[in-house]
């Protein structure tokens, strides 16, 4: 499913409010007493979503051709008040892409905001712990609502990251510090072949990651014979995902690499997400990836490393002879026996 984010304007209050209810409806109000179900129908009405964007330090939607999907409002920048997901594309990717876009866009306009906090329902407190989010309080009743006080401490990417330089080892994804657009938008589309030469273009904008001539040449060729999902905003390649297929139940992700002016855009997080999907509705249960190991200190791989973590892999074992001369680490993401949200 192609996926765009784009900041909320007021044209958007009536589509977004109908979503927000929808929603809410399907997932969330059965865990309330009526009198709470209703207050929140009453203060989430198009009138209601209107007075929040003209005060709210951001909010996004999510659009799928014609269709809003997904709707993001955070009234501060240290809270999310609201993420919604349309129940018939629930599960596809929408929320995390909505959610990166919000994260950058507050680590970009409010640098000082160090944790974003939200009251999660019962039926959201996976998805949000997934995102990275942990509770900072038991379950509580409130007016008849029920939710967790749940943070996300926004550095927690980065804090591993350690001066020095090496490049072209393993798998990799980049995923510097430029500035984004909050209103960017991008598609993401496969699984399908890539052109090498178009892989390769994007690979050399990325010296830090993929320096080594003869790496770089293996990774543009194996796109053009793999399995890719592709992000583009119009008619531009901006990144690529590539599968390597081991056996029904495990896929590797074999390279990762994103233009360098559209990092930290949620580019990333959406095509492990598209990769994750597509290979669960194969059975498949499991995706794993290889990068630097961190015995040896490298602060581009160090990010690469908590990115995976951030999108649910696990290292498993750093092994020192699979790649002569520099640390293997293995991590794998257990996709639950087929199911991925």
């Amino acid at each position: 499913m192609r996926v765009a984010i784009r900041a909320a304007t007021d044209a958007d209050a009536d589509t977004a409010s109908a979503l927000v209810h929808a929603s809410f409806h399907a997932l969330a109000a059965t865990d309330w007493q009526a009198e709470a179900v209703d207050t929140f129908v009453r203060e989430s009405s198009p009138d209601g979503i209107r007075a929040r964007l003209a005060t709210a330090a951001y909010a996004a939607v999510a659009h799928a051709g014609d269709a809003m999907v997904g709707f993001l409002l955070m009234p501060k920048p240290a809270l999310l008040g609201m993420l919604f997901v349309d129940p018939l594309h629930a599960r596809r990717g929408v929320g995390r892409a909505l959610w990166e876009a919000a994260r950058m866009h507050v680590q970009t306009a409010f640098p000082d905001t160090g944790t974003v906090e939200l009251n999660a329902t019962p039926y959201a407190r996976a998805f949000y712990r997934a995102l990275g989010f942990a509770p900072i309080s038991s379950e509580y009743r409130f007016h008849g609502t029920r939710a967790t006080r749940m943070a996300c401490w926004l550095r927690e990417r980065e804090v591993h990251a350690e001066p020095g330089d090496l490049s072209g080892i393993g798998s990799s994804v980049a995923s510097g510090h430029p500035a984004p657009d909050a209103d960017a938008t991008f598609t993401i589309a496969g699984p399908a072949p890539l052109e090498s030469t178009t892989a390769e273009r994007i690979l050399r904008t990325l010296p830090q990651w993929f320096g080594v001539e003869i790496a770089l040449l293996r990774y543009a060729a194996d796109a053009k014979a793999m399995p890719n999902f592709v992000a583009a905003d119009g008619e531009e390649t901006i990144g690529f995902l590539t599968l390597r297929e081991h056996n029904p139940d495990t896929v590797e992700i074999n390279c990762m690499a994103i233009v360098p002016g559209r990092h930290r855009e949620g580019i990333g997080a959406a095509l492990c997400t598209a990769a994750a999907r597509w290979w669960s509705a194969r059975s498949g249960r499991i995706m794993q990836v290889k990068t630097l190991g961190p015995s040896r200190v490298n602060a581009h791989y160090a990010r690469t490393r908590a990115f995976y973590t951030a999108q649910g892999f696990l290292p498993v074992e750093e092994f020192e002879q699979l790649w002569p001369g520099y640390p293997c680490l293995l991590l794998v993401r257990p996709l639950a026996g087929g199911a991925e949200p």
